[in-house]
């Protein structure tokens, strides 16, 4: 899911602060009984209170099952972090938001200034938002920077190619634990697709957004742009011409074949098109939307939930149950089917995972304050100073030493010992 980059970031270039992405083929009335029409793009248009309350709650979130508590900890659901990218992730002073891989081997973390670390390790500056696929099959992410656009992953630094290094050495950032972090300039990939050639990406870009290996990027003027290589799904569809979005997702189901594409515009009027479109303008005004693969849920301004979607018929009754919540976002892993978190606005945390092979659905709900967890779930608490606790069974923080699980070496790696 995409969304508005937030004008708070004031470090950063003002281009970058401007816009959200996307579109949709109909719209509900917005507060003040318009639909939206297509025009002159609004760039200074301010976003209505309840949905910029909504997103600045989401980026606690994350679409696997990190979470960013307000005192700066990073908090981890079911299991403790692999391989200690919570604790290092903890560790990064004024954090915004976690990026992380659909395998959980990489994070990074984006702070409130613009800083990208990997671990501890800053790789980049002046980052406006990042995203990385929510597939297991070449996990890679995307930032924004500037008015450019990137490709960023992390890879053994065995595997990086010496003569592209050699050629352009400012593209790759070696890390701790053999890795090398590659950034490189991908602006000439992605076009906006309501011509059948596509049109490229132009002026200074605002917003990112993913569901699998689906990347899109969003200009200043809210006009959405569509990484090439994701396919022709997309090509012609309405949403490419809306403007002046604060929200936007994509949900692309391939086993039952469907794609919706909803989001909100800055005063906030929903928009949706595709194969659920219907029941997301059926749902009337939100204060936030998100979409996956075969999951669409959004939030009400009274603060409960709706879910459509493929996923719906196993996830809808528990996550419509949730009450008083201030933003939700869903997602998965490589492990884990369906997964949709939320926070409340007392800072009550919520995690619901599904998979076809189980006879019942993983919940867990924890107040991070007293460390108080409901239906069994076991979470774990990564403190800035190091200091790492998990819930116990009276409903408490305990004391809990990591067990982090071996990084295994390459046999290259191995004989460079």
């Amino acid at each position: 899911m995409m969304k508005y980059i937030k004008p708070a970031l004031a470090a950063l270039p003002a281009a970058i602060t401007a816009a959200c992405l996307l579109t949709g083929c109909a719209g509900t009335d917005s507060p003040a009984g318009s639909r939206g029409e297509e025009g002159a793009p609004q760039a200074d248009t301010q976003i209505v209170d309840y949905v910029q309350a909504a997103m600045e709650a989401g980026d606690r979130l994350t679409s696997s099952t990190y979470f960013l508590a307000e005192d700066g900890a990073v908090l981890t659901c079911k299991e403790d972090s692999w391989g200690g990218f919570a604790a290092d992730a903890a560790a990064v002073a004024d954090k915004k938001k976690l990026a992380v891989s659909a395998s959980g081997m990489t994070v990074f973390t984006l702070t409130q200034n613009g800083d990208l670390y990997y671990r501890k390790e800053k790789v980049a500056e002046g980052v406006a938002e990042i995203v990385y696929a929510t597939t297991n099959v070449n996990e890679e992410g995307r930032f924004i920077a500037g008015d450019k656009v990137y490709r960023v992953a992390c890879t053994d630094a065995g595997n990086v190619n010496a003569s592209l290094r050699e050629s352009a050495p400012e593209n790759y950032v070696d890390v701790d634990g053999g890795k090398t972090v590659t950034r490189f300039p991908w602006n000439t990939n992605f076009l906006n697709l309501s011509a059948k050639k596509g049109e490229p990406v132009s002026g200074s870009l605002a917003g990112i957004g993913v569901d699998k290996h689906d990347f899109f990027v969003l200009n200043q003027e809210g006009r959405v742009f569509l990484e090439g290589g994701s396919g022709t799904d997309y090509t012609g569809m309405d949403c490419f011409g809306w403007k002046d979005m604060a929200v936007i997702g994509a949900a692309k189901y391939r086993e039952e074949p469907s794609l919706t594409v909803a989001g909100i515009q800055r005063d906030g009027t929903v928009l949706a098109c595709g194969d659920y479109a219907e029941e997301v303008l059926g749902w009337g005004p939100l204060a936030g939307l998100s979409l996956s693969d075969g999951m669409i849920v959004g939030l009400t301004r009274d603060g409960s939930l709706k879910m459509t979607g493929q996923y719906a018929e196993f996830m809808a009754a528990e996550v419509e149950s949730w009450t008083d919540i201030a933003a939700v976002k869903v997602g998965n892993t490589s492990k884990i089917q369906a997964i949709v978190n939320a926070i409340g606005a007392d800072g009550t945390l919520y995690h619901l995972e599904y998979d076809p092979h189980w006879t019942e659905l993983a919940v867990g709900i924890l107040d991070p304050a007293a460390g108080s967890a409901e239906n069994g779930a076991r979470w774990y608490r990564y403190a800035p100073d190091g200091t790492v606790s998990r819930t116990n069974d009276s409903g408490g923080w305990e004391p809990y030493e990591a067990d982090y699980p071996a990084i295994e070496l390459s046999e290259k790696e191995l004989g460079e010992i």
